[in-house]
């Protein structure tokens, strides 16, 4: 028996989840682009959103630590690995305050 496939739209809040994430794509995949003026911006940032970002950033890492590997992302899925390993049981998430 085959199982039905449903077709489910994603919600507005995951949408924009993946406009923000193709963006900072675009923005890598340019040979050009500057991560020390991006740092600059999010550091610069208000200090409640810094927070959410590093948060962001955190669960991004646990997630390519969960990665298959290759040579195009083998050392970036070994550093997520030790920022995993080194936050033990504090885990991803940083308080909203």
């Amino acid at each position: 028996m085959t199982e039905k496939y449903e077709y489910k739209a994603p919600t507005e809040r995951e949408e924009r989840a993946r406009e923000a994430a193709k963006a900072l794509s675009r923005f890598v995949n340019d040979m050009g682009h500057d991560p020390d003026a991006f740092a600059d911006e999010v550091a610069r940032d208000h200090r409640t959103l810094q927070s959410q970002t590093v948060s962001l950033m955190l669960k991004v890492l646990y997630r390519i630590a969960e990665n298959d590997t290759d040579l195009r992302n083998e050392v970036a899925v070994a550093k997520a690995k030790k920022v995993v390993e080194a936050l033990g049981p504090y885990g991803p998430a940083v308080p909203f305050i």
